[in-house]
């Protein structure tokens, strides 16, 4: 039976492009559990940053990861042009 905890790992893991089997979450619930409660682990501020950037975190529009300079150098400035120029 799914839980929600099970819920939230799941579609967190799909929007990653990521499977998760129904046994990875149930030991991740049990991992959970042991986990100390976040009440006071961080300051109110940070709490209401976090709660405002979350529904930006999705946003993977433009992400480049792993690239190198000395291969893709000519096309990384070719996109910073074009970024420069829509801002």
């Amino acid at each position: 039976m799914a839980s929600k905890e099970g819920d939230i790992i799941r579609k967190r893991a799909e929007e990653l492009g990521e499977t998760v089997s129904e046994k990875s979450i149930q030991l991740g619930e049990e991992l959970l559990k042991k986990l100390p409660p976040l009440e006071g682990a961080l300051p109110d501020e940070v709490k209401n940053f976090m709660d405002f950037q979350s529904p930006y975190m999705v946003i993977k529009l433009g992400d480049i990861h792993n690239t190198s300079k000395v291969i893709e150098g000519e096309f990384l400035d070719l996109l910073a042009q074009v970024e420069s120029k829509q801002q």
